[in-house]
């Protein structure tokens, strides 16, 4: 490309890809996918970058009473996400959503119905039901 830069001039040594922003050379760096001398692609939005995601020690579990009237937020956990799940021995529908969540806007759980949601803190899910003496159970990583 045009922008390469020749490394020892007149000897011939390697070329060095770059791009020409403002007048100043800034050193192209790609990541590629694949082994030690295999090219499996170029990192992109269509390939993206492989991730593995690692488990976590820090983990838990409760029950909350969902109330009637307003939505509450379950307990405070810091965590990357929560499954939610209303008991199966729930007689109605529980909702989920974030604060100022109603019965008629939020996410349906029926009874043993769960949801997974990414969130830095399990006190972002708010519930309420529309009768009493419901409960959802809750996981959080």
């Amino acid at each position: 490309m045009a922008d390469d830069v020749l490394l020892n001039p007149g000897t011939g040594g390697d070329t060095i890809a770059a791009d020409d922003i403002g007048g100043k050379k800034f050193q192209r760096i790609k990541l590629i996918k694949g082994a030690d001398g295999v090219n499996d692609g170029d990192i992109s939005d269509s390939s993206p970058m492989p991730v593995a995601e690692r488990g976590s020690a820090a983990w838990g579990s409760g029950q909350h009473t969902v109330a009637t009237g307003t939505a509450t937020a379950l307990p405070a956990n810091a965590c990357r996400e929560v499954t939610v799940r209303a008991l199966i021995g729930n007689t109605d529908p529980v909702y989920i959503g974030i604060d100022g969540v109603t019965t008629a806007n939020g996410h349906e759980l029926n009874p043993g119905d769960a949801q997974t949601l990414k969130v830095n803190n399990t006190n972002l899910v708010f519930s309420i039901a529309g009768a009493a003496s419901q409960k959802v159970s809750f996981a959080w990583v």
